[in-house]
């Protein structure tokens, strides 16, 4: 067809294994059915790395770009269909701020308070924080549910001297009523850096 050739993207075929940023490189299927100049492999990378997923938490010598997204990566190349939202959910949020106590053991408590939400909580309860901190290495962070159970999202680590600890973790929290006061608690282990609770919530 006036000599170019036609090529459709199955990102079904990228690895969902490999973490982007490792080093590790894409598998890209050949299917038929798009002009091949404006898929390049450069640019299939690009758009993978672009449309990645963030990974929860944090990353012993960093995350890379995440984990690849197949249908956000195909509708940002222009095939396909857009990618069905991410699954929807009640949202529970407290934006006050909460300063953390710099280095003496003492916790920080960010009450949510969750209602209308029928039995336990979900088993993928999205625990989504934002704490700005100058070394989040210090931070211990720990959410715990309206009966006292506790799960502990971020442990410290006195070498990881990056600033914030911004992420959502996922908690198999069926064991606990959904409804109720859930409180974030944050503790400061090592003096001279501070920081604050900016926000938190649930998804349920």
């Amino acid at each position: 067809m006036n000599g170019s050739r036609r090529l459709r993207i199955s990102l079904l075929a990228v690895t969902t294994a490999a973490l982007l940023g490792t080093g590790m490189t894409p598998v890209i299927a050949a299917q038929g059915d798009r002009p091949a100049p404006a898929i390049t492999p450069s640019r299939v990378e690009s758009l993978i790395k672009s449309n990645a997923r963030a990974l929860a938490g944090t990353c012993s010598g960093g995350c890379g770009h995440g984990l690849a997204d197949a249908g956000r990566t195909l509708s940002a190349m222009g095939g396909g269909t857009t990618p069905d939202p991410e699954p929807g959910g009640q949202v529970f949020t407290d934006s006050d701020n909460w300063s953390i106590p710099d280095g003496d053991g003492r916790y920080v408590y960010s009450n949510v308070t969750v209602s209308g939400v029928s039995g336990s909580a979900p088993a993928g309860l999205r625990v989504s924080v934002d704490i700005k901190h100058t070394y989040r290495g210090d931070l211990k962070v720990q959410l715990v549910a309206p009966d006292g159970d506790v799960w502990t999202l971020k442990n410290t680590s006195a070498y990881d001297s990056a600033d914030d600890v911004i992420g959502t973790y996922t908690v198999n929290a069926s064991s606990a009523p959904a409804s109720g006061t859930w409180q974030l608690r944050v503790t400061d282990v090592y003096l001279g850096d501070t920081g604050y609770v900016d926000s938190w919530s649930l998804t349920f």
